[in-house]
């Protein structure tokens, strides 16, 4: 299910992606096909809850206060600066001091360049650390390769804010009216079933399936390519013959999803909203719920809605208790949060995308490159199995991970395959 409607019949959220950026052009194009309409993502007078050092307090932007700032932005400019100078970009295997740069963590590079313990040093290390989880793949500062970091930070930097604008009735619609669209030109579509095989000669490929929801059906389909649009790690579950080449396989067994769960609370009325306050709140790790957005459309007679992501250890133990039990931890943080001159109002529907829990998702938001794996495997990432080609947001070399390098990915794979037609 890509989307799913809560509150009433006006109102949708996404269980998966929901933002984009109007310089994207390809998803634009979709948006502008379909007819659908955008709302810009709420930002009050840009006032942020900011849970660090054991109190909630409340500033314009992110930071504490000037210098600390100074600090973050000093330190990220740093990173954009070493990726610059040792040229990191869609080939990142290919970068001066690649190896070096593989094998040393964010973390790492964090503690060497921000040396200070206290004040806006210590902000700043929490902060652009952060940015690991929410801003890239989804991976922590402490498991993401430096090199990895710069990657993304290269290919996504277009645009100062990527997830600026949402969609009325939500972005998973865009997947559903196209499947519609296919229909009705009689395109021939399976779904509810999984790919188990892909087999291949010098006349064309045999794809594979069983049933993975009470819609799906076993078969075997034919054709003279096959395009695989999925993670690279669940790329690897399926069989191949002939087998994956070993550096292949050796890549997508290192390129885990991100560890994080989405959370929805939907409300009568976005109570946050008061005093210029954004409805973005942001932890320091003491707290289950570590960033929120408020997602709700800024009409005043639609509902409120806070996005919730519980990232790394705190989903983990957060994953393992009742609903019940999950849904309390989550609406205290939200109080923790907000109710500070606010009056909370009552949860009145709770959604979970338990992305690490879902067997074709397995995390989110998308694949990063464990320590060394782009300086031994990555090569292989993009280059075609033979008749079969990759795509998905992971073979992206602009907008990596997002709709928009989706989307550039299946048309580069696309143009591949028709290229090669008789």
């Amino acid at each position: 299910m890509f989307r799913q409607q809560v509150y009433n019949e006006d109102t949708w959220i996404d269980r998966g992606g929901q933002w984009i950026q109007s310089d994207q052009e390809n998803i634009m194009d979709y948006v502008k096909l379909l007819e659908l309409k955008t709302f810009k993502q709420y930002a009050g007078k840009g006032i942020w809850a900011v849970f660090y050092e054991n109190a909630v307090r409340f500033y314009r932007g992110a930071a504490p206060d000037a210098e600390s700032e100074a600090a973050a932005i000093d330190l990220e400019e740093k990173l954009d600066g070493v990726a610059e100078s040792h040229g990191v970009n869609e080939r990142p295997w290919e970068a001066q001091d690649a190896s070096a740069l593989d094998h040393q963590t964010l973390a790492q590079w964090i503690s060497e360049n921000s040396k200070g313990n206290e004040g806006k040093d210590k902000f700043a290390r929490y902060f652009v650390g952060w940015q690991s989880w929410t801003g890239q793949s989804g991976g922590s500062s402490w498991e993401t390769p430096l090199l990895h970091s710069l990657f993304e930070r290269s290919v996504n930097k277009d645009s100062e804010n990527s997830e600026a604008y949402l969609l009325v009735g939500g972005a998973g619609q865009i997947a559903e009216r196209l499947l519609e669209e296919a229909q009705k030109l009689g395109t021939e579509l399976v779904s509810g079933s999984k790919v188990v095989a892909i087999t291949q000669d010098g006349a064309g490929v045999t794809v594979t399936t069983t049933p993975y929801t009470s819609k799906g059906v076993a078969g075997t389909y034919e054709a003279k390519f096959a395009i695989v649009a999925m993670p690279p790690f669940l790329s690897g579950t399926i069989h191949y013959d002939p087998p994956l080449p070993a550096r292949r396989l050796a890549l997508v067994q290192r390129m885990p999803m991100g560890t994080i769960a989405k959370v929805a609370c939907i409300y009568d009325n976005a109570w946050w909203r008061i005093e210029g306050r954004s409805g973005q709140a942001l932890g320091d790790g003491n707290r289950t719920v570590q960033y929120v957005v408020d997602s709700g459309n800024p009409d005043k007679n639609t509902p409120g809605i806070l996005t919730c992501f519980i990232q790394g250890n705190k989903y983990i133990s957060w994953s393992t208790k009742e609903e019940g039990q999950r849904k309390q931890i989550v609406t205290d943080d939200l109080r923790a949060y907000f109710s500070d001159g606010a009056k909370p109002e009552p949860c009145v529907e709770y959604v979970e995308a338990n992305w690490p829990a879902y067997p074709l998702t397995g995390g989110a938001y998308n694949a990063y490159a464990a320590v060394g794996a782009w300086t031994a495997y990555g090569p292989s990432l993009r280059e075609p199995h033979d008749r079969v080609h990759w795509a998905g947001t992971e073979m992206a070399t602009k907008w990596y991970g997002e709709f928009e390098g989706a989307i550039s990915a299946g048309k580069t794979a696309a143009k591949q395959v028709l290229g090669k037609l008789d």
